[in-house]
């Protein structure tokens, strides 16, 4: 609950908030994976709107991994192929490799 009051609070910075909301993805994410991903998309759209760029590909990978839980996994692949190709676009060769564990 607590992780959930800190992503609702708009006062909060926003690095707080994405921190708090992917805390919560990676908590519930094997015994909760339809609420992983409502809170991933939610991610996806928030890094977005605020060019968290490096934050937005963590959250896409966020949102594949929901997907493989749920059993989705050729929309997984498709996700992880799109965090592969915009790290590898933003030279985060970390990340590029992150996503190929995956």
């Amino acid at each position: 609950d607590s992780l959930r009051a800190v992503w609702r609070d708009a006062a909060r910075s926003d690095s707080a908030r994405y921190s708090a909301c992917y805390d919560l993805c990676e908590a519930i994410a094997y015994n909760h994976p339809d609420s992983a991903l409502r809170y991933a998309n939610a991610l996806v759209a928030f890094t977005r709107e605020r060019n968290m760029d490096r934050a937005h590909r963590s959250a896409l990978t966020l949102h594949a991994n929901a997907l493989y839980h749920l059993g989705r996994n050729d929309e997984a692949l498709a996700g992880y192929d799109k965090v592969l190709l915009l790290s590898t676009e933003a030279k985060d060769t970390a990340q590029s490799a992150a996503a190929l564990g995956n």
